[in-house]
């Protein structure tokens, strides 16, 4: 059966998280088709922007494109609906207020610099990830303060409308182009929502082709 593998990735290039490791992992599985966290309508910008925007994903996409080996397909959707300056505000805010949570990120940060992708795409990683998401319903419930519901509700509600269109967007490549295995490349924050969310479709029988999200 053909195969999407997710390859959660850390959008900046620190410790074990390098753009030659994520290179090596991508080789290894040796894709036909790599699907990335990227807008179609400022694709070529990003990757023509050497000078200025280098996370690893970009990184090795242009060492991609230069050998043409692998076809690559952006399949995020562009556009915001909370500035990302007001989202960190609201994660700090998060951090400050619990114990808990701070200690999550901090051994999530330590882990990713020693461990890097093998960390990132565990099933720990995964579970920490779950926490901390309920961690934050329950102090942004506490505090009931509307504009900071409104504005972190919106925040989980475009996550998940993103990540349903990459689903989609691979799903009808799939049936065009029949690829035997391809990789979504994608920020490892968005494992679990999209784990959730393919066991959902495998429930109700509507997923097309097999999804691997513990490749490492």
């Amino acid at each position: 059966m053909s195969t999407v593998v997710v390859i959660g990735t850390y959008h900046v290039e620190e410790g074990a998280c390098t753009s030659e490791k994520l290179l090596e992992i991508i080789e290894e599985i040796s894709p036909e088709v790599i699907f990335c966290e990227a807008p179609p309508e400022v694709f070529s910008e990003m990757i023509d922007a050497k000078e200025k925007f280098n996370p690893p994903e970009i990184k090795i996409i242009r060492e991609i494109l230069a050998d043409h080996s692998i076809k690559i397909v952006p399949v995020d959707i562009h556009g915001i609906v909370v500035g990302d300056e007001r989202i960190d505000e609201i994660f700090d805010w998060i951090i400050e207020k619990m114990e808990n949570y701070k200690n999550a990120t901090s051994i999530q940060i330590d882990e990713t610099y020693k461990e890097g992708y093998n960390f990132l795409n565990s099933k720990k990683n995964d579970k920490i990830n779950f926490d901390k998401a309920l961690m934050e319903r329950e102090i942004i419930a506490k505090e009931n303060n509307k504009e900071l519901s409104l504005d972190y509700v919106k925040w989980v509600k475009w996550n998940n409308y993103r990540e349903n269109h990459w689903i989609k967007l691979i799903h009808e490549n799939f049936h065009e182009n029949k690829f035997n295995t391809a990789v979504l490349m994608v920020g490892a924050g968005h494992r679990v929502g999209l784990l959730h969310k393919i066991m959902e479709l495998d429930f109700n029988r509507k997923l097309p082709l097999s999804w691997n999200f513990y490749y490492l």
